[in-house]
């Protein structure tokens, strides 16, 4: 019995020096790490003897150093923009072009890269939030209510329009704001403040906010979006690092042979994880290309006219207890719409929008699926 006391100090004692130990060899190898790290940082000429013996007594530190320099340079290089010459963008964009043209499904993914030409920044350019964030710079916001469609947003609509990309996307219900409905919505909150007029069910935004990832309850029209993949010949992708699509499967067919696939083409800047995939690899920006490929097509892209934009007449009309539920600056329709954005007999010629590339809201653990704003 006297003996267990002992036995309990003794097992503490050999915790405590064995805790104690390994404080000490992680401080001694953070120590040698930056002993090696600076002597690596000379040039081989300017090192003397006893840094060179520092260097050859351990080799093992060199080496994981060497490694760990090697990826950041991969990386260094995925993040840096590349940048065709005028003649081989050209070259390419023919080619682009041919694949348009004898493509019986084309089906186009973009990303944030199409709307930087509005002063809309992305997520991993030179400027993209992610990357501002990583250097600790602040993030500015953008003005939304601003902000126009671009030339691409266009050339993708005249493309529609043509019947030259899909248009199986099937509709579904939302309520189109003519303000920013994220007043009041941020990080894992989507709820707008504002509840459907039909079942009272509480509204939220369709946007993946910034920081939220790998547990969405499913993108909105997922449905539509696969079986448009399945149908596509010939992928085209936008402005986008694909960081994202890249774990979604089924968008790329992965479950058939290489030779079955669709055709890729990307058109980006900077790396991207299928760029090794891809049939072709265009480095340009996304406005560049797409008026180089306009041409080719031989397709007139009209410019962006407000009193054109269905925005304006999809858009559901506040209800009276809703008027003073926000205070974002609301986009003004051109003069001689004001009438028809709020003239009900007029909504129901387009019983809703067609669904698109949108997050339907985050939520973790989230079941039941929610209407949305």
């Amino acid at each position: 019995m006297s003996e267990e006391p002992d036995t309990a100090v003794s097992s503490r004692t050999e915790r405590k020096a064995l805790e104690k130990a390994k404080l000490l060899q992680r401080e001694s190898e953070r120590k040698i790490f930056r002993l090696v790290g600076r002597v690596l940082k000379k040039p081989e000429a300017e090192r003397s003897e006893e840094e060179a013996g520092v260097l050859l007594l351990h080799r093992d530190t060199v080496e994981e150093l060497s490694k760990r320099q090697v990826r950041r340079n991969v990386l260094k290089r995925k993040q840096e923009e590349v940048f065709d010459d005028a003649e081989e963008l050209k070259s390419k964009v023919r080619q682009l072009a041919v694949a348009v043209k004898q493509a019986s499904h084309l089906v186009i993914y973009t990303g944030a890269g199409i709307s930087t030409a509005a002063s809309i920044p992305d997520y991993r350019g030179p400027n993209g939030v992610w990357t501002q964030l990583q250097k600790g710079r602040t993030v500015s916001s953008s003005d939304l209510s601003k902000a126009v469609p671009t030339f691409t947003h266009m050339c993708i609509r005249m493309l529609h329009k043509e019947k030259l990309v899909c248009t199986s996307c099937s509709p579904v219900r939302e309520y189109v704001r003519l303000f920013d409905v994220t007043e009041r919505t941020s990080l894992h909150r989507h709820t707008t403040g504002r509840r459907c007029s039909h079942c009272g069910g509480e509204l939220r935004d369709t946007i993946v906010h910034f920081g939220e990832r790998g547990t969405l309850e499913q993108p909105l029209n997922w449905k539509g979006a696969a079986e448009a993949a399945k149908m596509a010949d010939v992928i085209v992708c936008l402005g986008s690092s694909l960081k994202v699509l890249k774990k979604y499967a089924c968008l790329w067919c992965m479950n058939r042979p290489a030779s079955k696939r669709p055709k890729l083409y990307i058109v980006n800047l900077q790396w991207t994880p299928k760029d090794d995939l891809a049939l072709l690899k265009i480095n340009g920006k996304c406005d560049d290309v797409m008026s180089l490929l306009m041409e080719e097509l031989n397709i007139q892209i009209p410019a962006y006219n407000r009193a054109d934009d269905p925005i304006f007449y999809l858009a559901s009309p506040l209800g009276p207890e809703e008027v003073k539920s926000h205070s974002r600056e609301i986009i003004a329709p051109p003069t001689g719409l004001e009438d028809r954005s709020a003239d009900p007999e007029e909504q129901t010629e387009v019983t809703s929008v067609q669904g698109g590339w949108f997050g339907r809201g985050y939520g973790k653990g989230m079941k039941k699926k929610k209407k949305a704003a």
